[in-house]
């Protein structure tokens, strides 16, 4: 069980200090070595991510789907040789007839046993039995894309919402840096006015400033309970025994992708693909209605047959064995248009399925360059607000400490703050957008990046 071992506030201090540095490409390995350093009981991405894979309904029911489509392939092998048995017992009390051995009108029990062993294996099916088998494994190759995808989407939402949680929390932490500085500058404008340097409207505005950074840290505070809750949902884990722990990478902006070879890969397009050809084996396995269906049909029976009065059997006794083999032939000669409806309707799909495919090839292609455009402007977006945010710290203290020694105005203080404070908002956002931009872009590319 996960268990928080951290306050908001420390975790919204790590995160502030995270987002501060440079980034490098992703590393599988050094975000395992990474996540063994981070403290026990916290929720990594990486384990966020595999948690939700292993327990959300989205990924039992595409694992539910796969199992059903190789028990319809199973299904369909199973045509080949088709196995039947059965086995009867009769039990009669009654008078015997004229031509009984004994005497006519005795009263006897008697009992019948017999059992039945058959096997039909198709000879000529037209085609219709292996196109069968076919379609069977080409709709379950569309069930294992499907449910590729299906995990790739649930990768992409865990990662959403992980870091739209680290977003809100470390937003809060600034927020409270904020109400930090503006009961600072309170204090001071306070005892300015007490020395007769400010007025009472200074004062005033001071208290309205402490207030308005109070509301939105509770804003703020909100947002990330909402956040929590919703990355609780997915991962199946009650908000308060979760607490995340996301990791940065360091180093130079990555380089993005060619997205051409990505779009024929992509699983939505293969199970789409898979679809079409299933389509087009089930018109041939409906065509195949429209030849003899020949069979070799094969039984064996053993038992005894007391309802016959001439052979002798009397209770149990006197069994006797009875095979036969056959060539069946079944020829549809009129059926009312069944075959051809039922190759109308297997063409029917195959349409459908072919407009399918070019709707999501469609899609896929769009997916990725709209995910390409949103990457790039968020790595361009992050590389301006690194640099504004630094800028404002520094105008910031310059500012404050020319007001402590009374050579700025309160004014100046405040424009300070208000501009440190979108400029770390903007960094925090340009940060996750970012990484959820990158998250994004892996699913358009559907794990061919």
């Amino acid at each position: 069980m996960i268990r928080p071992v951290a306050t908001p506030l420390m975790l919204g201090a790590f995160l502030l200090g995270a987002f501060s540095g440079p980034m490098t490409p992703f590393s599988p390995a050094l975000a395992q070595e990474r996540a063994a350093m981070v403290q026990p009981g916290v929720l990594t991405l990486e384990a966020a991510i595999a948690l939700a894979i292993a327990t959300h309904p989205d990924a039992s029911l595409a694992r539910t789907q796969v199992d059903q489509a190789d028990i319809g392939v199973a299904d369909v092998e199973a045509q080949r040789l088709q196995f039947s048995a059965d086995a009867s017992v009769l039990g009669r009390h009654a008078q015997t007839g004229l031509l009984a051995t004994n005497a006519p009108g005795t009263i006897t029990d008697q009992t019948g046993i017999n059992g039945t062993l058959g096997l039909t294996v198709p000879i000529f099916t037209g085609g219709k039995l292996p196109q069968g088998v076919r379609a069977a494994e080409l709709s379950r190759d569309a069930a294992s894309f499907q449910r590729a995808q299906t995990r790739q989407d649930l990768t992409f939402e865990v990662t959403r919402a992980y870091w739209n949680l680290a977003r809100q929390e470390a937003l809060a932490k600034v927020q409270q840096e904020t109400i930090v500085q503006a009961q600072r500058t309170l204090v001071l404008t306070k005892a300015s006015h007490g020395l007769g340097r400010l007025t009472s409207n200074d004062v005033d505005r001071a208290e309205v400033d402490s207030l308005n950074t109070q509301d939105a840290f509770l804003r703020v505070k909100a947002q990330a309970q909402e956040a929590l809750e919703r990355l609780a949902t997915l991962v199946g884990l009650p908000p308060a025994e979760l607490t995340i722990a996301p990791v940065f990478a360091e180093g130079s902006p990555r380089t993005w992708p060619d997205p051409a070879p990505a779009v024929e890969a992509h699983p939505r397009l293969q199970a789409a693909r898979a679809r079409v050809a299933a389509a087009e084996a089930n018109v041939r396995a409906a065509q195949g209605d429209r030849w003899p269906q020949l069979s070799l049909t094969t039984t064996y029976q053993h038992g005894n047959n007391p309802l016959d009065p001439l052979s002798g059997a009397r209770g149990i006794g006197s069994f006797s064995g009875t095979w036969d083999a056959r060539v069946s032939a079944n020829l549809n000669v009129f059926d009312n248009g069944r075959v051809d409806r039922q190759v109308a309707k297997a063409n029917l799909e195959v349409r459908s399925a072919k407009a399918t495919l070019e709707k999501t090839r469609r899609e896929v292609r769009s997916a990725i360059t709209l995910a390409l455009i949103k990457a790039r402007s968020a790595q361009e977006r992050l590389a301006m607000a690194e640099r504004s945010s630094d800028l404002g710290a520094k105008a910031l203290t310059w500012v404050q400490t020319r007001y402590e020694q009374g050579y700025s105005l309160l004014v100046e203080v405040h424009d300070s703050r208000r501009s440190l404070l979108t400029a770390r908002t903007q960094r925090i956002d340009a940060q996750v957008d970012f990484r959820i931009a990158q998250a994004e872009l892996a699913l358009a590319l559907g794990g061919a990046e």
